[in-house]
């Protein structure tokens, strides 16, 4: 087999080479949002206006997943690692200062005296234990604990593998119709542990029993 000039078998791995790199550069842009610019609104720089709010409205802008519901969840948690992680910050979830910066949001970081924004965390187990039993009446409490610890193991944040549903004693969406009476309308106040603990009593009053947790 006759074999090409060497000036035009290097002329061929040069092109291939950035055939190469023009591939995973495509690849590498299609994984994150671009970090072009963006108009931040003017009551986002004000100060005063909820830090975490206006994370989550940026984050959105950019092209996010990521719902504004001024909770610093784990999906805000999550969301604000992969700008960091995309924009050379240091990656530990938390919207301080510099992250906030990074956002367009530098006056925001001044609000409530330059403390930064920290992701809210699941209170300990023997936390949620001491609220079950300072919500529920004594004579049920002891079996609020058991369906407590077998619906969710004591852990706030958890959903249901149908994604139906949420938290320490594990609600079910269809109940936000009459949940809403008491100010519950979304699923991320399902994952505060006193709220679910209280909502988790009301509706064992509604049900007149523990219908709702029967296996």
């Amino acid at each position: 087999m006759k074999l090409l000039p060497s000036h035009k078998r290097l002329l061929l791995l040069v092109m291939l080479l950035g055939l190469v790199v023009s591939v995973a550069s495509s690849r590498t842009r299609a994984e994150a949002p671009a970090t072009t610019s963006i108009t931040v609104p003017a009551e986002a720089q004000n100060i005063g206006y909820d830090v975490t709010t206006a994370v989550q409205f940026v984050l959105k802008q950019f092209g996010y997943t990521i719902a504004v519901d001024g909770v610093y969840g784990p999906q805000t948690t999550k969301v604000v690692m992969k700008w960091q992680k995309s924009n050379g910050l240091t990656v530990d979830g938390v919207a301080g200062p510099i992250t906030q910066a990074s956002l367009g949001l530098s006056t925001a970081q001044r609000v409530n005296n330059q403390q930064q924004v920290t992701p809210t965390v699941p209170a300990p187990p023997r936390s949620v234990e001491q609220m079950i039993r300072d919500i529920w009446p004594d004579d049920q409490e002891e079996k609020a604990l058991r369906i407590a610890w077998r619906e969710s193991g004591y852990q706030p944040g958890v959903t249901s593998p149908t994604g139906c549903c949420h938290g320490i004693f594990q609600i079910h969406e269809i109940h936000f119709s009459w949940m809403n009476a008491f100010g519950v309308t979304t699923v991320a106040q399902l994952f505060d542990a006193e709220t679910n603990i209280r909502m988790a009593y009301e509706l064992y009053k509604r049900a007149g029993g523990w219908g709702p947790w029967a296996l």
